[in-house]
């Protein structure tokens, strides 16, 4: 992070939403809007739900179902 502190909160699900998106830096630029989306969407379950509960994996992707 170009010499600057890494901020942590001690909240073990804020702290992975942090990292995640310092992460941007590294990723195409692409990515960054669904980066920020599920940040977000992250930050908000962490802060209605007890903080020391592990965060939810992201939801993968739904497979094509070939009936369009």
């Amino acid at each position: 992070m170009d010499g600057q502190e890494q901020v942590r909160t001690g909240v073990t699900a804020v702290d992975a939403v942090i990292a995640s998106v310092e992460s941007l830096a590294e990723r195409p630029l692409a990515e960054h809007a669904e980066v920020f989306t599920a940040a977000q969407e992250r930050l908000r379950r962490a802060l209605d739900a007890d903080p020391d509960a592990p965060a939810p994996a992201p939801a993968a992707p739904a497979a094509p179902t070939g009936q369009d």
